[in-house]
């Protein structure tokens, strides 16, 4: 079996489940494993490993499933490994969020990325940190830092990029579907003299509490603008396992095909 079949493959078994009526039970752990590519080479793509804690039990029974882990507003820990075999590229993640009882939280983030060829390799380490406030039991707002450092052994290629962010999320319940999510950030970047500043938003419309459509845009200081679509769902398999997809197309920069992802999610 090929690299392009085995999600489809997988997609195929797990699809066997779709009568099952499950259960929407707290949890406090959550692991997942995915695949995301380019239509277009959808061999080319990269595996994901991801598994995050909760220090109290999050409630699946009203929200959108996408968004529990958002809308618990509670401490939590998570990981993450990513590799994309055609690119010799290796990436890990490691964050946490802490939730005081008033409602302002702190973050604080590390990722590593390892590449390597035949003709360069690089490395590059992102430290992050960050912190914000829950105004109310659907909404946050967050300011945070990060700085990253890559070297590399190509001659003249090292370089250290600072990122300050300015951001807002809020997820508005409707009465006829399930609801929107909104997100609006600025971000300021700054390396080796030059800067530049940015716009984005972000909405998701949550037709059921599985299915969401959506849209994203972005502008910098220069006038340059990016913006595509995208769509996911959540099909729950039983009371613990779920096969989520999403797909996104980008419309500027125009580029061919989409993206497109399948994943297997646990929460215990």
């Amino acid at each position: 079996m090929t690299n392009k079949q085995i999600p489809l493959a997988l997609a195929m078994m797990l699809a066997s489940g779709l009568s099952y009526a499950a259960a929407d039970v707290p949890f406090q752990h959550e692991a997942s494993v995915s695949y995301g590519s380019n239509t277009d080479d959808f061999g080319d793509g990269s595996w994901n490993l991801g598994y995050r804690f909760y220090a109290s039990p999050v409630s699946q029974e009203q929200q959108p499933y996408a968004l529990s882990g958002f809308l618990a507003q509670t401490s939590n820990l998570g990981a993450g490994y990513t590799t994309v075999d055609d690119a010799d590229l290796d990436a890990y993640h490691l964050d946490g969020q802490y939730v005081f009882s008033n409602k302002w939280f702190l973050l604080a983030g590390y990722d590593k990325v390892e590449f390597g060829s035949d003709f360069a390799s690089f490395d590059s380490h992102v430290y992050s940190f960050g912190g914000g406030y829950y105004f109310n039991d659907h909404s946050a707002a967050f300011a945070s830092y990060s700085r990253q450092e890559s070297d590399s052994n190509w001659p003249g290629s090292d370089f250290s990029v600072d990122h300050y962010a300015l951001g807002v999320r809020s997820y508005i319940k409707m009465q006829s579907t399930a609801g929107v999510d909104l997100q609006m950030n600025v971000t300021h970047s700054r390396m080796d003299g030059d800067s530049n500043s940015a716009l984005n938003l972000n909405a998701d419309w949550y037709l059921t509490r599985s299915w969401s459509i959506g849209g994203h845009y972005s502008i910098d200081e220069d006038g340059d603008d990016a913006y595509g679509l995208q769509t996911a769902y959540w099909l729950r398999l039983s009371d613990n396992i779920s096969l989520t997809f999403a797909l996104a197309k980008t419309i500027e920069p125009d580029s061919d095909g989409m993206f497109a992802k399948i994943g297997l999610n646990g929460r215990f």
